[in-house]
């Protein structure tokens, strides 16, 4: 399996256990959120501080959907486990 499509795999999990938007929870496929887990890893590649990755990962969040549900400390969880994996994976 390509590095890529392992990474795009672990963040779209990662999106998904988050699901800020609600989406998933409220029945969507798994891949609902797969256009922003692509920009999400394009993110991953340049950023290593947390509040700047939430930063980017929130505003791509509410630029896709408007008001989400989830709230800045979600947002920073969320980024810190993205930083985690990018650092698991040394990539």
């Amino acid at each position: 399996m390509k590095v890529h499509k392992i990474i795009f795999e672990e963040v779209q999990k990662i999106v998904n256990e988050y699901d800020p938007v609600g989406l998933v929870r409220g029945g969507a496929p798994p891949d609902e959120y797969h256009t922003e887990v692509g920009k999400i890893v394009a993110f991953l590649r340049s950023e290593s501080d947390r509040d700047s990755l939430a930063n980017k990962v929130e505003g791509l969040f509410r630029e896709s959907f408007g008001n989400v549900e989830a709230n800045r400390d979600q947002y920073l969880l969320l980024s810190q486990k993205l930083l985690d994996l990018k650092k698991r994976l040394r990539w």
